[in-house]
């Protein structure tokens, strides 16, 4: 058996594949070169111009895009900083007629104070009158009601 194995494969090796050269290895060649060449003409290269076509106008396109976003940067940065600056402005001015007005408070109640202890002073001099007067009245009326208390007591 080892005898036969060993011819069979004598055999397998010493066959080499053949290539045949008949008309249908060409007619395909043929075929392919022409489906090659039509596709190339007709598909391919319309297409890459096409895509060269698109490229250019979309890369003015991404240009304008980019250059538009600089300038949407710059101006959100000038606007951010007016912002901050009217923030501050108004912070300071807000500081100053908090000052201002409690000043004007002071003043105020300062003024107030002075007329208030004006009316003060002044309608205590009108009591102290009225006191004075009702007294000398009351003096005068308890001499009559002390004799007239006496007369019903003793009788």
């Amino acid at each position: 058996m080892d005898g036969l194995g060993g011819e069979m494969m004598v055999v397998v090796a010493a066959e080499a594949p053949r290539l045949d050269l008949d008309a249908t290895l060409l007619l395909q060649m043929a075929l392919f070169v022409a489906l090659w060449w039509v596709l190339g003409r007709f598909l391919f290269r319309p297409y890459m111009v096409a895509r060269r076509e698109r490229d250019r106008l979309t890369q003015g396109t991404r240009e304008r895009a980019a250059a538009l976003a600089a300038r949407v940067a710059e101006l959100q940065a000038e606007v951010d900083a007016a912002r901050e600056a009217a923030q501050c402005e108004a912070l300071s001015e807000r500081k100053a007629l908090l000052v201002e007005m409690k000043r004007q408070a002071r003043e105020t109640l300062r003024r107030g104070r002075g007329v208030a202890d004006a009316i003060i002073a002044e309608n205590h001099a009108d009591l102290l009158e009225d006191v004075g007067r009702c007294r000398l009245a009351l003096d005068a009326q308890a001499g009559g009601l002390a004799r007239a208390v006496a007369d019903k007591l003793l009788g």
